[in-house]
C-alpha cells in the first residue's frame, strides 16, 4: 500500500517482502511495538494509531532514542520493544526490521534493529531472504 508520494517516489509505511524458503520480511519503523506495550499488547490499538495518526505518534510517544539513559531506563525501552517485535514476528511467523529505537541489534534471526546512520554506522541488507545487519568500516555499535 503506498502511503504518499514524494516528488514522483511511492513511500511506503510498512511493508512486507514475501520468501520462499524462509520466513517473510516485515519491515516497519517500530513505533507500532513501542506504542503496543503501553497499551497492554493490543495490536489493533498500536497499528490504528501509527496508521492514521503518525504525526500523534511522532509528537506525544516520546522516542526511545531521545530519552535519556537514566538507571538503564532507555536500554529497558529497547529491551521491551525488541520483546514486541519479537512475539510478533513469532505469532506471524515473519522475521521484524525496524529502527525506532537507534539501537542497531540482531535477534535470535528473528529481529533486527538496523540502528541509525549518524551515530552507530549500520544498515541492514538482503540478500537471497538472508538479513545482514552491516556497520561501515567495521564500527561497533555505540548504544548496547
Amino acid at each position: 500500500m503506498i502511503d504518499q508520494h514524494v516528488d514522483g517516489l511511492a513511500t511506503y509505511r510498512d511493508m512486507v517482502i514475501p520468501c520462499d524458503s524462509e520466513p517473510d520480511i516485515y519491515i516497519t519503523h517500530g513505533w507500532e511495538f513501542d506504542i503496543c506495550h503501553r497499551y497492554n499488547g493490543s495490536w489493533w490499538v498500536s497499528r490504528q494509531v501509527c496508521k492514521y495518526l503518525p504525526d500523534a505518534c511522532q509528537r506525544f510517544v516520546r522516542s526511545p532514542s531521545k530519552m535519556v539513559n537514566l538507571n538503564g531506563v532507555y536500554r529497558r525501552a529497547v529491551q521491551r520493544i525488541h520483546r514486541e517485535a519479537f512475539k510478533y514476528g513469532e505469532e506471524c511467523n515473519c522475521r521484524v526490521i525496524l529502527g525506532h529505537t537507534h539501537t542497531p541489534q540482531a535477534i535470535d534471526d528473528r529481529v533486527y534493529d538496523c540502528g541509525d546512520w549518524v551515530d552507530s554506522f549500520t544498515w541492514i541488507e538482503i540478500r537471497d531472504e538472508q538479513i545482514g545487519l552491516k556497520w561501515y568500516n567495521g564500527c561497533s555499535p555505540t548504544h548496547t
